[in-house]
C-alpha cells in the first residue's frame, strides 16, 4: 500500500494506491471495493480511494484488509514542533570525511564571538573541497549518537549558510536495529544569514532512533571550493 505513512496538514487530501503480488510475482493495483478500508481515530474520512483529513490535529490509522490479510498505516493530521537540542551542553562533537581522513576539515562548538542562532551555543563545521572532484563529504559526528525521544516524523534546524557554497546538507540516523538511513536538509545551501530547514524520516525506521551526523556533501565532479557552516537548535516534528 502507498503511501506507507500518511502525514497531512488538517483538511489535505491524499490519493491511497493498493497493490497484490501473487505467488507467480505478479503485481495487482485494486481498485476501491476491492478491499476492505477502515479509519481508526478521528482522523478524517476516505471515499474512493482518497483520505481527505480531519480540519485539526489528530493522530489514527488505516487499516486495509484483503481476505484474510491486513495492512495498516500511521495517519499524523498536523505538526508539531519542539525543541531538542540547542547545542548549550557540551556534547562531543567530532569531524570525519569522505573519503576518510582525505579531506581537511573540523567540527567542534561555537566559541565567544561566534555565530548563533539562539543562546549562547551553536555548531561550526568546516570543509575543504578542493583536493578532489570525486564525491566528498565533511562529517559533524555527535560521539554515540544523539537519541531521539518519541517517534518524530522529522527533524528541524537552523543553518547560517553564508559558507555553504551550494552543497547538499544531509543527516545520518540509526535505528533501533542498526540500520543507518540518510536525511536530506537541504539540496543546497546557497542562502545567507540563518534558515530553517527541515528533514524528514522515512517510515519503517525502527525505533528509538539515533542522531549520528549533520553533513555537507558534494557529488563527483561538483564545485572544488571550501567554507565554513554553522547550525543549531535541532528541533523534533512530531504528529
Amino acid at each position: 500500500m502507498t503511501p506507507d505513512r500518511i502525514a497531512v496538514s488538517p483538511g489535505d487530501s491524499v490519493n491511497i494506491s493498493v497493490r497484490i503480488t501473487t505467488k507467480r510475482g505478479e503485481v495487482f493495483t485494486l481498485q476501491p471495493g476491492e478491499y476492505e478500508v477502515q479509519l481508526k481515530g478521528d482522523v478524517g474520512t476516505i471515499s474512493g480511494g482518497r483520505f481527505t483529513a480531519a480540519d485539526r490535529m489528530a493522530v489514527g490509522e488505516l487499516v486495509v484488509k484483503i481476505d484474510s490479510t491486513t495492512t495498516t498505516v500511521k495517519i499524523s493530521v498536523g505538526q508539531a514542533e519542539k525543541p531538542f537540542y540547542g547545542f548549550e551542553t557540551a556534547k562531543i562533537i567530532k569531524f570525519r570525511s569522505y573519503p576518510a581522513d582525505q579531506i581537511p576539515g573540523s567540527a567542534r562548538l561555537t566559541g565567544a564571538g561566534e555565530p548563533t542562532f539562539r543562546g549562547v551555543g551553536a555548531a561550526r563545521l568546516e570543509y575543504d573541497f578542493t583536493v578532489t572532484a570525486k564525491t566528498r563529504a565533511a562529517y559533524a559526528n555527535f560521539e554515540g549518537g544523539l537519541t531521539l525521544p518519541e517517534q518524530p516524523l522529522g527533524l528541524g534546524l537552523w543553518v547560517m549558510g553564508d559558507g555553504g557554497n551550494g552543497h547538499w546538507l544531509r543527516a545520518r540516523i540509526t535505528d533501533a536495529d542498526g540500520t543507518e538511513k540518510l536525511l536530506d536538509f537541504a539540496r543546497n545551501v546557497n542562502w545567507k544569514g540563518w534558515k530553517y530547514v527541515k528533514a524528514d524520516i522515512p517510515a519503517g525506521v525502527k525505533f528509538p532512533i539515533k542522531l549520528t551526523d549533520i553533513y555537507l556533501v558534494e557529488t563527483e565532479g561538483g564545485p572544488q571550493d571550501k567554507g565554513v557552516i554553522y547550525f543549531d537548535e535541532i528541533s523534533l516534528i512530531t504528529p
